[in-house]
């Protein structure tokens, strides 16, 4: 009878070292996913390999409260270019064969000839501005932390000048907007076809959340031989909804680039217009 415990004492033991031999896990680490590849054999040990998992750093929040400085590649009078301007941190929107986009760039200013104030033999105080960059350029922008280096979608409105009464639309993300105008429209002479606009008003609006969403942009009394000029209309900060670059000048002899943009716009708003420039032809 002893004989027959101490066998079936020894038997015990031997099945409790198997099940813990085949019950042991391999270790599994907290710090890393881990996903099967597929294998040509079904019957083989998956291999294990480990993917990084990364999220693309956010914008920084637009500050509405910051102004930027506008500029164009143009030849300006002395004073209509700060004396610092090359010290400045500067975007400028340009185009190539791709299309348009936004890269920092380095601004240079030099002293030339200025034909309107200037004697001919006397100091040079008109200032040329220019740029690093090859590509054509359209704005140079400083002061907004918030933009980046980026592609800029363009929207293709079909003409620069919206008068009174015409209004032009487009799609961006899903969305419709329009940017239309209203005033009054006189013909100056009953002999030629020349139109004086005054009361000019030019809105931007589109639905959100099933309510229409409209902003005046602009509103001059009159005009002297002019028109307000959208001079590009895009996501030029990135944020998924449409700026507008223009010139608002009343007078044929100025120009007065204005840039609109949706990032820093307030609750209730499209757009916020965040920086200007007033230039003076001859």
């Amino acid at each position: 009878m002893k004989q027959v415990a101490g066998f079936s004492f020894l038997l015990v033991l031997f099945l409790l070292s198997s099940t813990q031999k085949e019950a042991k896990s391999p270790e599994v680490s907290g710090t890393a996913v881990s996903l099967p590849v597929a294998s040509a054999s079904t019957s083989a040990a998956p291999t294990l390999t480990t993917v990084a998992v990364t999220s693309p750093a956010p914008l920084p929040p637009a500050n509405t409260d910051q102004k930027a400085e506008l500029l164009q590649v143009l030849s300006y009078h002395g004073d209509e270019v700060r004396t610092d301007a090359p010290k400045l941190r500067w975007f400028g929107l340009f185009k190539n064969s791709k299309g348009w986009y936004l890269k920092q760039t380095n601004l240079k200013t030099a002293r030339e000839y200025d034909p309107i104030v200037d004697d001919e033999n006397g100091k040079k105080t008109g200032i040329a501005v220019t740029v690093s960059n090859p590509d054509t350029s359209l704005l140079l922008v400083s002061g907004l932390e918030y933009l980046r280096e980026r592609q800029v979608p363009a929207f293709n409105l079909g003409k620069n000048q919206i008068n009174p009464g015409e209004e032009v639309t487009f799609n961006y993300k899903g969305n419709t907007y329009r940017l239309w105008a209203t005033g009054k429209q006189e013909k100056v002479d009953p002999a030629f076809d020349e139109l004086t606009v005054s009361d000019y008003k030019l809105y931007l609006s589109t639905t959100r959340n099933g309510q229409e969403v409209k902003q005046l942009l602009v509103e001059i009394p009159a005009f002297d031989a002019t028109m307000v000029q959208v001079l590009f209309a895009g996501d030029i900060d990135g944020d998924g909804f449409p700026d507008l670059f223009l010139d608002t000048a009343d007078h044929y002899n100025v120009s007065n680039i204005a840039l609109y943009l949706s990032a820093p716009a307030k609750k209730g708003q499209l757009v916020k217009l965040v920086g200007t420039h007033t230039s003076v032809g001859c």
